[in-house]
């Protein structure tokens, strides 16, 4: 009942989404007597008619030994692993080995569609293909032509309907096997004006590419970069666990994965073209249009904001803001304080980190199983996570377990007992984590990079800390490190959902009173300590990919007008119109990944722009970075860049506007920062659209002009 009654919750928490919207109604689109036209999920009345005797039956029907596939790899001894299984299974008993008949789903001989209306400030898109199990036989290359279609940087969809037409603000192909057969398609988001030119042209491209138009070039393409990614995933013992599972699953033969290369090494174009002129058929599409409102031509830089963010008196010194939205019976929290790597003393890195994991696996009065059994009994979701200069809390639970769900996270966040063994436990599992990446390329470059352009700077190690630092800590070291994080004139929170003004005040109040508050904040480090001149250095790894970082003295980003002009130029680099990826990957076939980040905070960070490639082509490659980082130190976005790149960052605010949870989030944090910040998400829309290259430019270029730079190669 209980573990049933979490899953309603989670269904709950759902009903505000328009993808799960826009899922539901595809599939019931596609399936009309199949199982498969329910999500995954289940019907809310569905799953309330759900007994204990039931699902026993169920998995008893089911779940028995014969119809079980165990798959071991790496470093094991096989009689060990048998006398295990005979161990844990020895007294299962054998049930039902056959499946059961699914019903036979009507063939679909005409198109269908559907549209509905959801509060949004976007319009979606999602067209389907219900194919039956015929396609099995046709596997690698249906890979092949959706990888093609919108799966890809630089796939035909992305190019025509995003880049070119502007018609998609973001597109996606999917397809996936089904006991039965399997379905593809298409996911757009547009604006609400695109949407019907969207839909056209979205069935003209497919059209066209059922008709022969996909080039012998660009199938190449997306055959060696699957050819190259399958080669990549076969490092990974885990991946060889489920490829070997799957096939044996699927086909009775474990060796899918070997079957899969050769398939991919000697599929050719014709077959893709013959492949895409079979299943591309508009006579079978499915297509559901999710519209913002009934009514017509809604303006891009419009935004639902009904209610507004209001400012709560709290206790007097700590921002507290409330976003009402009383359409469903949820309620959300969030919290930033100064917890982040930032405030980590040397030698002490992976403080916040481990911080944060454990925090919530103790109080006082509920030990770590009890205390998430609590949580579930509220229908509570919790997530502590530190990030470079805060740590962030956040808290959500049903209207009516809300209340005591905010009593446990002040037990939580006063009376925390950080266990021994839980310690212990968590410290292992991070250098784990940590030891797993060691021979990663590209993670070996940004932490090599990173430590050679900040030094001693706490923003060195990065958030996950340094194995080394870790393995040295004391539990006492997180408790001390926790316990400077409180004070109230340097913490921010706020409530969203389906609670009054009152009832935020109160509860904000509440649970400040309750938390032990220091004077002041923790002492800033010094700051970073750029090195005076260029460095560079090859890291060998026994990897057959190589990696490349070129990285640069960053901002502060405090100031959140700056951070947002440097979000814009964020979206130029990473976007797939953007120059870097034009040169480095499509013009002169250099790397099979480029893209650009930063970090920073109440310190400068850096500016990294990396390439994923191979050994030959890594100098060329890292050139090439470099030659980027000087055009934009010397004239900055063009603006034709400048102005898709602020298309995109619009769109990443409207879909902040998806819930009140993200407003609340995305305000708090800017609090956090500037306690005086007062702008509403549509100051934010009106002060973007109005931006012009050149003021933007008036940041960037100097803060690219003249850098000194760090370059790492790390690979074979």
């Amino acid at each position: 009942a209980a573990e049933r009654d979490v899953i309603l919750r989670e269904y709950d928490r759902g009903a505000d989404s328009p993808e799960r919207r826009m899922h539901e109604e595809l599939f019931s689109l596609m399936f009309r007597q199949h199982p498969l036209k329910y999500p995954v999920i289940g019907k809310r009345e569905m799953i309330e008619q759900v007994s204990r005797r039931m699902a026993l039956d169920y998995h008893t029907l089911r779940y028995t030994p014969g119809r079980c596939i165990w798959v071991i790899t790496g470093n094991a001894d096989p009689q060990q692993v048998f006398d295990l299984l005979e161990e844990f299974l020895g007294d299962w008993k054998n049930s039902n080995f056959h499946e059961e008949v699914l019903p036979q789903e009507i063939p679909q001989v005409f198109s269908r569609s559907t549209e509905f209306v959801f509060s949004d400030a976007v319009s979606r898109l999602n067209l389907g293909i219900n194919m039956d199990e015929t396609v099995r036989q046709d596997m690698t290359s249906m890979d092949i032509l959706f990888g093609l279609l919108g799966m890809g940087e630089g796939s035909r969809l992305n190019r025509t309907l995003e880049l070119e037409k502007e018609l998609a603000l973001s597109l996606r192909s999917f397809f996936y096997l089904l006991p039965t057969g399997a379905v593809g398609g298409v996911s757009a988001v547009s604006t609400p004006k695109n949407l019907n030119k969207l839909e056209s042209a979205l069935k003209k491209e497919l059209e066209n590419i059922a008709n022969g138009t996909l080039s012998d070039a660009e199938i190449k393409r997306e055959k060696q970069q699957q050819y190259a990614e399958h080669l990549r995933q076969l490092e990974d013992i885990e991946y060889v666990s489920s490829i070997i599972g799957f096939g044996v699953l699927e086909s009775g033969d474990p060796a899918l994965g070997d079957q899969l290369q050769k398939q991919l090494e000697y599929i050719t174009p014709d077959t893709i073209r013959n492949t895409a002129a079979k299943y591309l058929d508009s006579n079978k599409f499915c297509i559901v249009k999710q519209l913002p409102s009934a009514k017509k031509g809604v303006l891009f830089t419009q935004i639902r904001n009904n209610t507004g963010i209001n400012r709560l008196t709290g206790n007097g010194k700590t921002p507290l803001i409330h976003v009402p939205d009383r359409s469903i019976p949820l309620i959300h929290f969030s919290m930033n304080l100064p917890g982040g790597i930032f405030f980590e003393t040397p030698g002490k890195s992976g403080s916040a980190k481990l911080a944060a994991t454990m925090l919530g696996t103790g109080t006082i009065r509920y030990k770590e199983t009890a205390l998430l059994e609590k949580l579930d009994q509220y229908g509570a979701r919790l997530g502590i996570d530190c990030g470079c200069n805060s740590c962030g809390i956040e808290l959500d639970a049903p209207r009516k377990y809300f209340g005591k769900a905010m009593e446990l996270l002040g037990e939580i966040l006063s009376q925390p007992v950080l266990d021994d063994k839980v310690f212990l436990r968590e410290k292992n599992t991070l250098c784990e984590y940590l030891a797993s990446l060691e021979n990663n390329p590209l993670n070996t470059a940004f932490k090599t990079a990173r430590r050679m352009l900040l030094g001693n700077h706490p923003y060195a190690p990065g958030e996950d800390g340094i194995i080394e630092d870790i393995r040295n800590l004391q539990k006492e070291d997180i408790t001390h490190f926790w316990n400077r994080m409180f004070c109230g004139e340097h913490t921010a929170c706020g409530f969203a959902g389906d609670c009054s003004e009152e009832e935020a005040d109160t509860w904000g109040r509440e649970l400040l009173a309750k938390i032990p508050q220091n004077s002041r904040i923790p002492e800033f480090p010094d700051l970073p300590v750029f090195p005076e001149s260029n460095r560079k250095k090859r890291i060998e790894l026994d990897r057959e990919q190589t990696a490349v970082v070129a990285a640069i003295p960053g901002q502060a980003y405090s100031d959140a007008l700056r951070h947002k002009i440097f979000t814009i130029l964020a979206h130029a680099e990473n976007g797939l119109s953007s120059k870097l990826f034009k040169t480095i990957r499509e013009e002169n076939a250099l790397a099979y990944a480029v893209g650009m980040g930063m970090m920073g905070g109440f310190h400068p960070g850096w500016f990294h722009f990396y390439a994923q490639t191979t050994r030959e082509n890594a100098e060329k490659a890292g050139n090439m970075l470099l030659a980027e980082i000087e055009r934009i130190g010397s004239s900055g976005l063009e603006q034709d860049e400048f102005d898709k790149a602020k298309q995109g960052a619009l769109a990443r605010i409207l879909k902040k506007n998806d819930s009140p949870a993200a407003i609340m989030a995305s305000q708090v944090l800017e609090l956090f920062y500037n306690a005086d910040a007062d702008s509403s998400m549509q100051d934010e829309l009106d002060y973007l659209q109005n931006l012009s290259p050149a003021e933007a430019n008036q940041l960037i270029i100097p803060a690219f002009a003249n850098q000194i730079h760090v370059v790492v190669e790390a690979g074979k």
